[in-house]
This record gives C-alpha cells, structure tokens and sequence, in this order.
C-alpha cells in the first residue's frame, strides 16, 4: 500500500506546501536554518526518513528503528541539532533540489524576518 500525501498545493499555487492534517513536530518535521534561507521538513514514513539519511550523505541516520526514534524525539532535541548543523553549511534552495530529487517532501527556500 503506498503511503498518502501528507502535504497539499497551497491554494496561492505558489509551489510551495502545507500539512494535510496536523502533524505533531519532529526532527523530520519542522524548520531548519540554511547558510542562506530556511527549509521545511515533511518527512512522516520511513521511507522518506531513509532518503533524507542518504541525502545528507548520513545513512548511518537510516539504522533499522531510526524512524520509531525520530518519530517520537522532540523537534530540538540530538537528532534536530545534528540535522541542524548540516543544513546550515549550504543554502536552503539548494537543499530543495537535493530533498526534491530524493522524494523528501519539502518546502523552501523560505525567507523571512525574524519575530
């Protein structure tokens, strides 16, 4: 059985994506500072957990049980900050086109002020 799209077209058609639904947060699902920019993270099946691993050139993050752990973290927590370093060392649309071409939902580049 193949999974559902968890994230729909904004009406704007601007190419970017929401939440079908609520989503509770997690390292695979949230925001993250770029060197230039932020991207969004969607990632909410294993499959999709096992791409981002190996497009971060990490598939070590992909061990047997890593989703069940990501999946329950806390958005900030160790998982978060390695993710966190490593999106930082390239910009955001950068990281688009890798994530895009992988299959792991994302939105971005995003920018906007800080509040």
């Amino acid at each position: 059985m193949r999974p559902r799209c968890l994230l729909r077209p904004r009406p704007d058609h601007q190419h970017r994506w929401r939440p079908a639904h609520d989503v509770k947060a997690s390292p695979g699902n949230r925001e993250y500072h770029c060197s230039s920019g932020r991207i969004r993270l969607a990632v909410q099946t294993e499959e999709q957990w096992h791409s981002l691993a190996v497009c971060l050139g990490r598939p070590e993050l992909a061990y047997e049980g890593a989703w069940e752990a990501v999946r329950d973290s806390p958005p900030d927590g160790g998982i978060a900050r390695v993710l966190e370093e490593m999106f930082a060392e390239d910009p955001a649309h950068v990281w688009a086109k890798r994530l895009q071409a992988r299959g792991v939902p994302c939105e971005g580049p995003i920018f906007r002020e800080e509040t």
